[in-house]
This record gives structure tokens, sequence and C-alpha cells, in this order.
């Protein structure tokens, strides 16, 4: 039996819950648009200036008010947050997690995954196979997160830092156990318009520097693969599109979506299968000062370790429901 089969919470609370999860992060990822369309329409005498100024009023108390550490969140608190919202997602979907790392406290990690869909990565279910072996995941993002209102407060409560060098090196220590365990989603906002077209594609063959850096800091790669992910949102804008350059350039997402039923900008998912995937630990020669030509040797291999995970557990993907077809796909990289 696994977490997801023992449910701690009632599936109909927590189910909310996971669709309030959505909700929060769409709202709060968009925040700084709706508050431009606002001011706009309070410009053309569309909305009155009291909505905005309540809007602002609110984002300032955000930043007023204390938040969590998020290299060390209260570990009872934030490991409750993910049960409830991986227990949510388990029985709205399903979702289901399979988890063959083996982790030890000698090391640290990097729990790198894929693809990122809409969401930023739907690998969080896996976090809780973690929690059962004694670590915490803390969740690594742009730096532009800690000031998004309401969002950033949220990230901090379930554990979050930068993924800037500095920060993640920090981070990546044995004796910052249990928080030792850095989820972070390589692909970035390239990877928001891959994906969304019918072909598992990732972006991974141009992202060397996760590697170079879990073998700089002595930490283990977790590899890890969320089928679904893809499938949750629809996302009509390609890699190729002008949004796609455009979100390149800004560093933000910039990205129609539909939800559920089609409707455009809804923060409900599609209720599809999810299966996330944590591969065996991935081990890297630990070298200060890596050479180019062995970094581009553990980038390989584990190039080769994401293919075998795929097509690995596809077959696991379907028998929860998903569309045979998947049998057929294979795990493309963006120069592919």
């Amino acid at each position: 039996m696994s977490w997801y089969d023992e449910p701690k919470y009632n599936r109909t609370l927590s189910s909310a819950g996971y669709l309030l999860f959505c909700l929060l992060y769409v709202v709060a990822s968009v925040l700084p648009f709706l508050m431009l369309a606002f001011a706009g329409g309070v410009a053309l005498g569309l909305f009155s200036g009291r909505v905005l100024l309540v809007m602002a009023g609110l984002a300032a108390l955000d930043f007023l008010v204390p938040i969590e550490n998020g290299f060390k969140p209260n570990l009872a608190k934030a490991q409750r947050v993910f049960r409830f919202v991986g227990e949510g997602g388990a029985a709205y979907h399903p979702a289901k997690s399979i988890c063959k790392a083996e982790l030890t406290k000698d090391k640290a990690y990097i729990l790198a995954a894929w693809p990122h869909g809409l969401l930023g990565g739907g690998g969080h279910f896996g976090f809780v196979d973690l929690h059962l072996q004694g670590f915490h995941t803390i969740c690594t993002g742009a730096s532009v997160i800690q000031y998004i209102p309401f969002l950033r407060r949220f990230m901090n409560l379930c554990g979050s830092a930068d993924v800037s060098k500095a920060s993640l090196t920090k981070l990546l220590q044995p004796s910052n156990h249990p928080y030792s365990v850095a989820h972070l989603v390589v692909g970035g906002i390239a990877e928001m318009f891959y994906g969304s077209q019918g072909v598992e594609q990732i972006v991974l063959a141009k992202r060397k520097g996760f590697v170079k850096l879990a073998m700089q800091t002595g930490a283990a790669i977790i590899p890890a693969y969320t089928f679904g992910t893809n499938q949750m949102f629809y996302r009509p804008c390609g890699p190729n599109s002008l949004l796609a350059k455009l979100s390149g350039a800004l560093q933000v997402s910039v990205t129609p979506w539909c939800g559920r039923g089609y409707v455009p900008f809804s923060p409900v998912p599609f209720r599809v299968p999810v299966l996330s995937v944590l591969g065996e630990v991935f081990e890297v020669p630990h070298k200060a000062e890596p050479t180019h030509a062995e970094v581009e040797e553990q980038h390989a291999r584990f190039c080769l370790a994401m293919r075998q995970l795929f097509d690995a557990h596809k077959k696991d993907y379907v028998a929860m429901g998903a569309d045979s077809s998947w049998l057929e796909k294979t795990l493309r990289l963006e120069n592919e």
C-alpha cells in the first residue's frame, strides 16, 4: 500500500484543497498582469479606483506580515500541506507516485524534475515519498516569486529557495537534513511551451548547469518525470511562438491556457491520470572544478537515464488509464 491508497484526510476536502492550490498558484502568478489590467480599466473608467486600491492594499499587507524561512520552514506544517494537496490531487485526477530513489542522510540531493507544464511541474506528488524517508523537499524557482504577493507566502510555508547558484549551493549541504533536497524544474519557463502539442518533449540538451552544480557540491541527482503534467492544462502556443520568445526575454511566463472543459484561463486542470516517477539516485563524481568534458560526460549519462526512466514507466501510466498511444511515445529533447 502507498500513501495515496491510505489517505489521512477526507477526499472531498483534500480535492477541494488541491483545486484551491491550483487557483492560488495561477492567480498569484498572473497577479501583476491583473493589477496592470485593472489600472488600465480604472484609467478608462471601466472600474472604480477603489478596486485597485483594495488590491494594492492587500498586496502591501502581504509584505508587512512576516513569512516563514523558506530554507527551513516549520516541518510538521509544511509536510501536512504537501500531504493534503498530494492526496487531493490523487483523488481528483487520479494521481500516483513511484519512488525508486533511496536517500541517505550523508548526502544532499537535486530532485531534477520534468516537464514544467503550466504549474511548475507535477512532481510534487512524489514529495510525500521523500517525507516518508525523513526528507523535506525545498522548492526552487525564479527570484521573482519572492516578490509576488500571496504566492511567495504559500511557497515559503512549504519551503522555497531562489534558483541562483549561491542559494542552491547553500541548500545542497548534507548538514541541512532534513531540508537537503532541492526540487529543480530544470526546463524552466522555456519548457512551458513544450509538450502541449501531443509530443513529450523536454528542455534538457542545453541544461547542464545542474549537473555541474551536483559535481561541485557533492550532491546526487534524483531524476523525476511526471506523466500527465503536459495534459493538465492546454497551452496553444508552441516553443517557436512570439509569446515563447517574449517570455524568455522577460523571464516571466506570458502564455494563454485552457483548463478543464477548455475554459480559457481556468485554474481547474483536466482530469487526466498523473503519474510522478522518482528514479534511482544518479550519482556523479565530486569535483570542485569539473572540466567541460567531465560535465558533458555526466550530462550525456543523465540524458540516457531520463530516456530509460520514461520508457520503463510509460506502461505504468497506461495501466492508470492513460491512452495506449503512450506506449509508442518516446521522450524527445528540445533539439530533436
